[in-house]
């Protein structure tokens, strides 16, 4: 009686084991720094996120600086602190002036103090109270502002 043998020898099961260990083995080295890379890039990808929003927000406001539905009174556009702040006004509501009331004020300032960039609506110079951060200087800091 001829019998047939097939599959595989126990030697060959196990050449194939170990040469399938040593490959996990060697790429699992590479997964902590893959994962370290991925982090990094993610964070520089929200960091850099960060910025074009702040920059964006701030270039509208630039571009709108100055316009005026009518026959508005004062600079559309103040620079101070070497610099460092800036006032834009526009007419929002395009009713021919810049209005001041609290509730529809046309001003916005923007300036940089202590390593962060910050604004104010309503702004009428560069001292006044009341500024709110629009970065966070422990994860942006911003050096300069021109």
């Amino acid at each position: 009686m001829s019998l047939k043998q097939r599959g595989f020898s126990l030697t060959e099961v196990l050449i194939a084991m170990l040469i399938g260990s040593i490959l996990l083995l060697s790429t699992a080295r590479f997964l902590p720094g893959m994962q370290r890379a991925v982090l990094l890039q993610s964070g520089r990808q929200e960091l850099e996120e960060e910025v074009w929003q702040r920059l964006f927000s701030i270039g509208k406001h630039l571009q709108r600086a100055g316009y005026c539905a009518g026959n508005c009174q004062g600079e559309g556009l103040v620079i101070g602190r070497q610099g460092r702040c800036v006032i834009v006004q526009w007419d929002a509501n395009n009713n021919g002036t810049w209005d001041v009331s609290a509730s529809e004020n046309d001003s916005t300032g923007f300036r940089l103090e202590s390593g962060s960039l910050e604004t104010l609506r309503g702004a009428t110079s560069c001292e006044s109270k009341g500024w709110d951060k629009l970065t966070d200087p422990d994860r942006l800091l911003i050096q300069s502002f021109v």
